[in-house]
């Protein structure tokens, strides 16, 4: 009976990233990883700098992420020009 009422769960969760996905128009499937490094009960200066290391790689793989996607948009961009620019040539 868990069984069943997990695959239920996953299906629906699934289900409904998806339906978030399309109908917000993204290509991502409907989720980013967030940041979950947590932050330590009463930390020593060593655990805050690796907590900081964490956020910062987080941070920067962001920032290569968006890059990929900005690449990958004014790729589809050109491609796009392109393909419409032959079309009107032959029309």
């Amino acid at each position: 009976m868990k069984k069943r009422i997990s695959m239920i769960t996953i299906a629906i969760l699934w289900i409904c990233s998806v339906a978030t996905a399309y109908y917000a128009g993204s290509n991502m499937g409907g989720f980013y990883p967030e940041f979950n490094t947590i932050f330590p009960i009463n930390p020593t200066y060593e655990e805050v700098g690796r907590y900081i290391d964490e956020g910062k790689a987080y941070v920067n793989a962001c920032n290569n992420d968006i890059q990929t996607i900005a690449e990958a948009r004014d790729r589809a961009i050109e491609t796009i020009n392109n393909n419409v620019n032959i079309w009107k040539i032959n029309h």
